[in-house]
């Protein structure tokens, strides 16, 4: 009978993990659901504004060929009728003026067409990244989550020449949970597949040598799926992370 109570414990404490391990993907999945329709709403008011845009350089392309016609008549004329060359000449000044509006008008929207156009091709990546994301998330196979912690520890250096061996050790933890998560059925991986930011190391060992109490997380940047082999081969960047220290006020 004992038996059987503790083979119950270990199943409902399985089925609590995984309770809770649904929870935090569904609100992963929701969070990234919302990005992905602000992206898509984002990309189609971009989309609106080239599309106006567009039109006003139409436009003004079309009024400036009328206005350069126009000048063109102007000066044959002043060529035909030398009594009216006063006149003319500042009717063509005017529309040499108008010109000149006109043009800086369309270069100005050309800029702004550029930008939107430019905006509009970043949209579309995060909406292709939210995308994946998303179809990720769905299909459950996701290892690390964004903002997961790989690694944490509260520490306190006494000995400053101690700092970096303090945080390496972090990172290595770290290192080994990320590989672990990616690849399961592996025996341990031993390569550097975590990448971060030589500044952010360097800041982290300098503002822990006061010896004071850090807590130290690192935290991953991105979702990663279960086998990215992208990830454990090194073609392309490895699991992109970030390391903090905060003083432990307890």
């Amino acid at each position: 009978m004992r038996k059987v109570r503790e083979r119950l414990e270990r199943i409902n404490q399985s089925l609590q993990t995984a309770i809770d391990k649904q929870a935090r993907t569904e609100g992963q999945l929701n969070r990234t659901q919302s990005q992905l329709q602000q992206t898509q709403s984002n990309y189609q008011q971009a989309q609106t504004q080239l599309g106006s845009i567009s039109q006003q350089a139409a436009s003004l392309k079309s009024e400036i060929q009328q206005l350069q016609s126009d000048r063109q008549e102007l000066v044959r004329q002043r060529d035909a009728v030398r009594v009216q060359i006063a006149q003319r000449d500042q009717e063509i000044a005017q529309r040499d003026r108008a010109i000149a509006t006109r043009e800086a008008q369309l270069q100005q929207l050309e800029v702004q067409r550029t930008a939107l156009q430019q905006e509009i091709d970043l949209l579309d990546q995060q909406f292709q990244a939210l995308q994946q994301e998303y179809q990720d998330l769905r299909q459950g196979n996701v290892a690390i989550l964004r903002n997961q912690t790989l690694a944490a520890g509260a520490v306190r250096v006494n000995d400053p020449t101690t700092a970096q061996q303090v945080v390496n050790q972090l990172l290595q933890a770290a290192n080994s949970r990320a590989a672990q998560r990616l690849r399961p059925d592996m025996p341990e991986v031993t390569e550097q597949i975590l990448q971060v930011t030589k500044a952010e190391v360097e800041q982290v060992i300098n503002q822990i040598q006061d010896g004071k109490v850090y807590v130290i997380r690192i935290l991953s940047d991105g979702n990663y799926v279960v086998g990215e082999s992208r990830v454990l081969s090194g073609q392309e960047d490895g699991v992109q992370v970030t390391i903090s220290a905060i003083p432990n006020e307890l």
